[in-house]
């Protein structure tokens, strides 16, 4: 996934499966494909703000041009990003479909105080925190949350900061600040949280903190306002 040559390779790769339709979940659409293609774009930020991706990510991110025209329909998943992709690309209106995301139901379910504990003791997490929910990438704003919290102890608020998420790009200047602000003790990072864990860690944060600088949808808010 994501390599330069998934478009050339993947085709092949799958001339035997004799498949009637080429879904596109994360916005490319492979170049040799020829048979009808749906391609999903959920947001395209890194049109408005190419500096905030690898260059290698850019490069691959950037077929979300040709796989508009190719595709047979776009989805996005809000209406959004529809007026971004069709602000920045050439595609076709007519053949782009809004489909917006939606939270899973374990996100609607009530919570078990037990149960909630213990996925808390799981991921070593106590006391009042404020929380984020992302991958750990530039897009996502994380210094400015790590200044914004080093405010709040400053004040002398009784807080830690709870990151859940996997890294992405450019993660390590997000460390450095962690560093030059002395959070050690008072930022913890999760890593990814499984599926099951994650509505106990939402239920029991004091605040969610979400301060991307573009969002597509905002999934994370959305499951944090199912929760209650």
């Amino acid at each position: 996934p994501h390599h330069r040559l998934e478009a050339l390779v993947l085709p092949c790769e799958l001339l035997c499966a004799h498949l009637a339709l080429w879904h596109a979940p994360d916005v490319v659409v492979p170049r040799l494909w020829r048979g009808a293609s749906v391609a999903t774009v959920h947001d395209v930020a890194f049109l408005r703000r190419p500096d905030l991706l690898t260059p290698d990510s850019l490069r691959y991110y950037r077929g979300v041009h040709r796989s508009v025209r190719q595709a047979d329909r776009t989805i996005v998943v809000s209406d959004y990003t529809r007026r971004e992709l069709e602000a920045l690309t050439d595609v076709d209106p007519g053949r782009v479909r809004v489909v917006a995301n939606a939270v899973h139901p374990r996100f609607l379910a009530p919570g078990d105080p037990a149960a909630d504990g213990a996925a808390l003791d799981r991921l070593g997490v106590s006391g009042r925190y404020v929380l984020f929910v992302s991958t750990i990438e530039p897009r996502k704003n994380v210094p400015v949350l790590l200044d914004a919290f080093r405010a709040l102890l400053d004040e002398g608020r009784e807080l830690s900061l709870v990151l859940a998420g996997a890294d992405g790009w450019h993660s390590e200047a997000v460390y450095r600040r962690v560093r030059d602000l002395a959070l050690g003790g008072r930022a913890r990072f999760l890593g990814h949280v499984s599926a099951t864990d994650l509505p106990a860690l939402l239920r029991r944060a004091a605040v969610l903190a979400h301060p991307a600088l573009d969002e597509g949808f905002g999934l994370a808010p959305l499951e944090a306002m199912a929760v209650g």
